[in-house]
């Protein structure tokens, strides 16, 4: 844990898992409340092309989940079409 004292769930901070060294928590001052605090939780570790990756990212205010995010197929270094990367190809004015 870095920011905080070991029990203190307040204050802004982050967790590392020590064996891995992987990203495992944020705690942060909560978007729509500053007052609140965001438990935000990096889990479902898998192993990616030599290194980690979480699969799931979930956001708990106080002992409510209230988002989350999960991944999926997920690839590392793709091919990528340049096309992607033009930005002719996000101009709002262009008619398809």
């Amino acid at each position: 844990m870095v920011g905080a004292e070991k029990g203190d769930t307040k204050s802004p901070q982050f967790w590392i898992d020590k064996e891995r060294l992987l990203f495992v928590r944020l705690f942060a001052p909560a978007r729509a409340n500053p007052t609140n605090t965001d438990d935000i939780r990096f889990v479902n570790y898998q192993p990616l092309s030599g290194t980690w990756i979480a699969a799931r990212v979930e956001i708990w205010n106080g002992e409510k989940l209230i988002f989350t995010e999960d991944y999926s197929d997920i690839k590392a270094n793709p091919k990528l079409d340049a096309a992607l990367f033009d930005p002719k190809q996000f101009d709002p004015n262009r008619r398809p």
